[in-house]
């Protein structure tokens, strides 16, 4: 499972889910060469990888999950804000 924080960098440094990679939405949105590069990793392990997507309240993972999907990720939930995806970690 690749539990992606949505967030700012600022936002990540100040908490974050140890696992967690952190992938700013508006590095997905303009294709930086930070996520060309996690993305490529994720993509290393399939298409089909379990995507798991948070960012601080769910809005901002929502529309990560779509473009990711777009993308051709198959595999991507939205896992909500950050508190419920600590929740969500805890019980894997």
């Amino acid at each position: 499972m690749i539990i992606l924080d949505v967030r700012t960098p600022e936002e990540f440094e100040e908490m974050h889910i140890a696992s967690a990679l952190n992938l700013p939405l508006n590095d997905i949105y303009e294709n930086t060469a930070h996520a060309q590069e996690v993305l490529g990793k994720i993509a290393a392990l399939g298409k089909d990888a379990s995507i798991k997507v948070h960012c601080a309240s769910g809005g901002r993972a929502a529309i990560a999950c779509q473009l990711l999907k777009q993308q051709g990720f198959t595999n991507v939930e939205n896992l909500g804000g950050y508190d419920d995806a600590c929740k969500c970690v805890e019980k894997a």
